[in-house]
């Protein structure tokens, strides 16, 4: 994926693996490569929890350049108010997701 310049927030499963020290964090970075805080007026970083997620299975977590969760009661949850910290860029606002849902 291509991002603009200036860009606030990524969020990207693309080097990720089961198999990695840091496989259950997934940080997100500005263009700068610097954590965002979750809101303005914050001190705390940006950061994603998860929960009941199996990273270590074949069929779960970081699957083919993506993130795979299964289960009923599995699910991430992203911390950062996209909506209140693009309020400082007078410039406009895009926000851009990449999901494929199986076997619903």
């Amino acid at each position: 994926m291509e991002e603009a310049k200036g860009y606030m927030f990524k969020l990207s499963a693309y080097s990720k693996s089961n198999s990695a020290a840091d496989k259950e964090e997934w940080i997100p970075v500005d263009d700068q490569g610097i954590v965002p805080n979750i809101s303005t007026g914050s001190d705390e970083k940006a950061y994603t929890e998860f929960t009941n997620v199996n990273f270590d299975s074949e069929s779960t977590g970081w699957i083919n350049h993506g993130l795979s969760i299964y289960g009923l009661n599995s699910y991430a949850t992203i911390y950062y108010d996209a909506i209140e910290m693009q309020s400082l860029n007078a410039q406009g606002h895009t926000v851009e997701i990449e999901f494929e849902t199986t076997r619903v």
